[in-house]
């Protein structure tokens, strides 16, 4: 039986700044660790690894100072390190509360296109603190994927701030009432 390709939704990525490619080559060599019966878990791992890395390395190529407003947060299966080959990655821009100049909102179009250029499926969102601790009554799943996020690169102090937020939130919550929330929505 023949496989199916190992990336449809990746294409060959070539960096702007370079004739090299920039995710391809890891890809080949995690392909080729999974056809010699490499496990899934080492995979997913590698494969996040690879991506992080990627994503990091873009975010470092910004040529923006506004960039350092703004921190790149993993969500769902990238975010918990379970990445498999097909997988969209899934970010989260986490954003100050205020941006009068629309820095930060700047840095973020850059880097999307960035990321974008680079042919990743990128699932993504940008959000302040405020709009991540308002989701827990408006939004519980993606909630809950916040609370499994993972920091990428960018603004750590940020990043903390919003963990903390997400404790404090967490730790008030009537946890009875999310339990059932979060079975009556798996049914």
């Amino acid at each position: 039986m023949r496989l199916a390709q190992p990336f449809p939704t990746l294409l060959p990525v070539v960096s702007r700044h370079s004739s090299k490619p920039a995710f391809s080559a890891p890809l080949r060599t995690i392909a080729a660790l999974h056809r010699r019966g490499a496990g899934g878990i080492r995979i997913a791992l590698t494969l996040t690894q690879a991506l992080d890395e990627t994503i990091r390395l873009s975010f470092r190529a910004l040529p923006l100072s506004e960039k350092n407003l703004i921190c790149l947060v993993a969500l769902g299966g990238y975010g918990r390190k379970e990445l498999c080959f097909a997988s969209d990655t899934d970010i989260m821009f986490l954003v100050p509360e205020h941006d009068p100049m629309n820095q930060a909102a700047m840095a973020v179009q850059k880097l999307l296109h960035q990321l974008l250029d680079l042919g990743l499926d990128i699932g993504h969102s940008a959000r302040t603190i405020s709009d991540c601790i308002a989701m827990r009554d408006s939004d519980v799943e993606s909630w809950v994927s916040l609370v499994e996020s993972r920091f990428l690169i960018g603004n750590k102090g940020l990043f903390q701030q919003f963990r903390k937020s997400l404790g404090r939130q967490i730790s008030t919550s009537d946890h009875a009432a999310l339990i059932k929330d979060l079975v009556t929505r798996a049914d």
